[in-house]
């Protein structure tokens, strides 16, 4: 089970401020970075609330791209996942961590 996390989502609900090249999806188990035309793929775990829960598709939606359906967290999910790993937000998440 996978979903993609972060930036992905920050794009597609128009709060990005740029467009990234990195992306971040989530998994229940650790997997490689990987390169696919430049863009580089890094997973996350799913939290192990959800997990343990049996909830890890919690506040996601299917969506169509480019002829592709994929799962991505909503607005209020995102917010809560880089709150949680900053780490995973790029620059963006570096903006939320409290020193």
């Amino acid at each position: 089970m996978r979903c993609l996390l972060i930036t992905p989502p920050l794009e597609l609900h128009g709060k990005a401020q740029s467009v990234f090249e990195q992306f971040v999806y989530l998994s229940n188990r650790t997997r490689s970075p990987w390169v696919f035309r430049n863009h580089r793929f890094e997973c996350a775990i799913f939290p192990k609330a959800l997990r343990q829960r049996k909830k890890q598709l919690f506040a996601t939606k299917t969506i169509d791209r480019l002829g592709l359906e994929i799962k991505v967290t909503n607005l209020e999910r995102t917010m809560v996942d880089l709150l949680d790993r900053p780490d995973l937000g790029g620059r963006m998440g570096r903006g939320l961590e409290v020193p």
